[in-house]
């Protein structure tokens, strides 16, 4: 038999005086009447594919182009910053790392000219090919901050008032735009947590969720022309508004079915 040395004897743990336990859970646990946001499995492979899309490594992230952006038009009303925040960096380093393998310099050099240089190796590829180019954008940049800063003055309602006219945008307008609303939505979702209901027909959401959808289609269509990123997207989107037990998700793909068709 093995001999325990009476020296060594685990002590119980204290008791409070009027029974109970001793820990202070009320101290350590969150409040109960303030609602805990829940994290899904696709919000957190959203963030785990960023940082894969920054480090610079080699994929044809075309091949999952729908996936990737319906996730990102799902989560971009999320109540939790981290993962709103995520959604748009996917967005914009997605558009970044194709604008580059596609080789649309003008796209990546204006969609860096309103964030800051890096060491990240996404940063460094698109230097070294504007290097390679011999590409002088100097002027180009300072015009379009000047026409940036100039926008950013302007409220929300003037931004979709002005792409829902009659009249078609460039893609150096779609880009202005584009960068433009992301700008004057720093720290705060895209839109608004709302839903169409028998009572509410319209919502305010709906119309910035299909103009932000109309304006990441023809970005994309830019890069990856070849990928139609239309006809897949409306058929991931009509497959997950018929199938999601989720009734928030389900509209918001339905909408996005809609703007895509």
């Amino acid at each position: 038999m093995v001999r325990v040395d009476e020296g060594l004897q685990v002590a119980p743990l204290p008791l409070a005086p009027y029974g109970g336990t001793p820990a202070p859970l009320k101290t350590l646990l969150p409040d109960l009447s303030i609602p805990i946001p829940c994290l899904f499995r696709c919000s957190i492979a959203i963030m785990l594919i960023n940082e894969l899309i920054v480090s610079g490594l080699q994929i044809d992230w075309s091949a999952h182009l729908p996936q990737l952006l319906h996730v990102a038009m799902l989560g971009m009303d999320h109540n939790r910053a981290i993962v709103y925040e995520h959604c748009k960096s996917l967005v914009f380093n997605l558009l970044l790392a194709l604008s580059v393998q596609s080789e649309q310099i003008w796209l990546s050099e204006m969609l860096l000219s309103h964030v800051d240089w890096d060491n990240s190796k996404l940063s460094t590829k698109i230097r070294q090919e504007r290097d390679t180019n011999g590409i002088n954008i100097n002027n180009s940049q300072s015009l379009f901050a000047d026409s940036l800063n100039d926008n950013l003055l302007s409220s929300n309602n003037e931004i979709l008032k002005e792409t829902n006219s009659s009249s078609p945008l460039s893609r150096e307008q779609v880009v202005q735009h584009f960068i433009t609303y992301l700008n004057t939505k720093k720290g705060c979702p895209l839109w608004a947590y709302e839903d169409i209901t028998a009572q509410l027909h319209t919502i305010r959401s709906a119309l910035q969720l299909t103009q932000f959808v109309q304006w990441i289609v023809i970005l994309f269509r830019t890069c990856v022309p070849q990928a139609m990123l239309e006809e897949r997207w409306m058929e991931l989107a009509l497959r997950i508004t018929l199938s999601c037990s989720s009734r928030h998700y389900a509209g918001r793909s339905l909408q996005v079915s809609i703007e895509i068709e």
